[in-house]
Formats: C-alpha cells, sequence, structure tokens
C-alpha cells in the first residue's frame, strides 16, 4: 500500500499519508508532549508517527507545519478549513485529511488481520450483517466490518457528537475479483442512533494487502444539497 492508493480509497480531494520509520522516531511539539508523556514507549511512537503523517498530508494542501493538539474526547483539532481522522496498528499508522468545504467527515482505520480474537464477533456484527456475510464469496468479512465501523466512528462523531455501538450500524459489502478490495454502505439503526441528514451521502471503500485491511469513508453533501 503506498500513499497514492490509500489516498484513492476517498473522494477527492484528499490526501492520505502512511508513516515512515522516521515519523516513530520524530520529537512531539511542545503542545503534544503532555498528551503521551506518561504513556509507554510504544503508544508515544505510534502518536508521533500519527501526527507527522498528519502533518505531512496536510502539507499536501499548503498547510504549514503546526502543532495537532487533542479535544477533550481524544479526537484530534485539525486547522481550520480542514476535516480528517489519524489510525494505527502495530504494523502501520496513517493518517488523512481534506478540505472541509468538500467534506463533511473522514475516517480511517487499518487493522491486522490476525489480531482479531474469534469470539469478539458476535459483539460486532448483527445477524443482518451474518447473513449479508453468508452470501458473500469466502472472506474474513466481520474483521473487515469491524475496521469499517471503526473508519465510519471517526467520521461521524464530530458531526453528531455521540458513541456508537458496533451494532447500531449495519455494513453491506461490494467486492472487486479476487475479493480483495469493494466498496461499502452504511445504515443507521435509527432506533439506536442518530442518522445522518437525507442531504449528506457517505462512501465506504475497503483493501486488504499483506495481511492488514484499510477502510475509508468519506461524508460529503449530496450533490447540489446544502449544508446542514
Amino acid at each position: 500500500m503506498d500513499n497514492a492508493r490509500l489516498s484513492s480509497l476517498f473522494c477527492s480531494p484528499a490526501s492520505a499519508v502512511i508513516a515512515t520509520p522516521e515519523m516513530y522516531r520524530a520529537q512531539l511539539w511542545s503542545d503534544e508532549k503532555s498528551y503521551v508523556q506518561r504513556s509507554v514507549e510504544e503508544r508515544q511512537r505510534q502518536f508521533a508517527a500519527g501526527r507527522c503523517a498528519a502533518r505531512s498530508a496536510l502539507s499536501h494542501f499548503g498547510v504549514k507545519p503546526q502543532p495537532l493538539i487533542m479535544n477533550s474526547d481524544g479526537a484530534p483539532v485539525w486547522p481550520s478549513g480542514f476535516v480528517g481522522s489519524i489510525s494505527h496498528c502495530a504494523r502501520v499508522c496513517a493518517a488523512v485529511v481534506g478540505p472541509s468545504k468538500c467534506h463533511i467527515g473522514m475516517g480511517i482505520d487499518v487493522e491486522e488481520l490476525d489480531s482479531f480474537a474469534p469470539e469478539i464477533e458476535r459483539w460486532i456484527c448483527t445477524a443482518t450483517e451474518r447473513s449479508h456475510f453468508s452470501q458473500l464469496p469466502k472472506a474474513e468479512w466481520w474483521k473487515i466490518a469491524f475496521s469499517a465501523k471503526e473508519a465510519f466512528y471517526k467520521s461521524y462523531y464530530p458531526i453528531r457528537k455521540l458513541f456508537l455501538d458496533f451494532c447500531d450500524v449495519v455494513i453491506y459489502f461490494e467486492h472487486n475479483e479476487p475479493v480483495n478490495e469493494g466498496t461499502f454502505k452504511i445504515e443507521i439503526d435509527v432506533d439506536r442512533a442518530e442518522p445522518l441528514a437525507d442531504n449528506i451521502a457517505c462512501f465506504g471503500k475497503w483493501i486488504v494487502t499483506e495481511g492488514l485491511v484499510f477502510t475509508a469513508v468519506t461524508i460529503q453533501p449530496r450533490r447540489n444539497a446544502p449544508l446542514t
């Protein structure tokens, strides 16, 4: 996976960056250090890599390097005029950003497929999803669904400021041949969570490569529909 391929999972304009080894060793800005100064070394390295990847993504749009602080809920505070998200697992850290005049929300997630414990499947998927997955070609759909829901949550939460459980949304996959990439649709259970406005569209893409699943969600206003 390279930056151009990762960026293509999002609706344009978007800039996604996978952290380089050097980014894990980078020094944090003074305004960022307090968030992880008491954390274990691995958490500090991942935090540094995420911030560096995000700054690199922002530089694509001409944004000068600056500290990326956190809200009280732990989400990054993006520069005015931008939205984005950061994700990391043990092997990879990545960030994506895009202009808020084009995107309402953006979510990225990366997971190692071998890191999932089998018993958590029942906490992640609804009966509707399990039925849907059974009709698809053989793949680790529930693991991809976990990542897709994580990516959706990162794009949804800044809009609604509501926490979601895994079963508050239902994922429907479409795939290409061979079965290692495709798109997904997200339906919010309106009895369990607040839906997005009718004039907002949500797009999801996924790709499995080298034992990793990358998922991307872009939330945008529908064509010719005003933001609300």
